[in-house]
């Protein structure tokens, strides 16, 4: 596979993701569960940043309108569009969680794929997003330290509630894992 290929047809999802926590955290009704999303918001702030600077060291340019609107993307935003109708379609808090921790849990597998990939192929000398930093960053989150698992364990689920978490959870998952098949496909076809 070809990275340089697959990096850009990323790019949608990553330039929405900052929508998505957006939308989440307004939903969310407890005050205190609001702030952690907020935070959340802040500490994600740069990604999309660190993002475009990857895809232009590999890429020599950003992805523009029309190949971010083209055939070659739609997988992506598809994708995109699923999860951002999962975050409007939440009814609860707990599910507004179970949005925000299931794209954390992906996130962080993702990167722990990407880090040493990127560290063999000798990216670490720019590569911000797809490396060791950003991994490090994630495992930085608030959402990560103990005293906050601890507070997100406390908050009591119903048995409704916790069968629509996990139809959030694994409406998350599928769209995620289509979206990344459909970018490797993509890639695969062009080789």
């Amino acid at each position: 596979m070809q990275i340089a290929a697959f990096v850009p047809l990323l790019s949608f999802f990553v330039m929405a993701f900052r929508d998505v926590l957006r939308l989440n955290a307004k939903n969310t009704r407890d005050t205190k569960l609001r702030r952690v999303f907020e935070q959340h918001c802040v500490e994600e702030a740069d990604h999309a940043l660190w993002f475009l600077s990857d895809v232009r060291e590999l890429c020599g340019r950003e992805p523009d309108l029309e190949s971010l609107f083209g055939a070659r993307h739609a997988t992506t935003r598809d994708a995109t569009y699923s999860v951002i109708a999962e975050v409007l379609r939440t009814d609860s808090d707990a599910e507004r969680l179970a949005v925000l921790l299931a794209l954390e849990a992906i996130s962080e597998a993702f990167f722990e794929i990407s880090a040493p990939y990127f560290e063999r192929t000798g990216a670490t000398a720019w590569s911000l997003y797809f490396s060791q930093h950003h991994l490090d960053a994630e495992r930085e989150h608030e959402l990560a330290q103990d005293d906050m698992r601890a507070l997100l364990a406390s908050i009591p689920l119903g048995d409704h509630e916790l069968g629509r978490a996990r139809e959030v959870v694994e409406h998350i998952y599928q769209a995620i894992c289509g979206m990344l098949d459909g970018c490797l496909s993509a890639t695969r076809s062009d080789e």
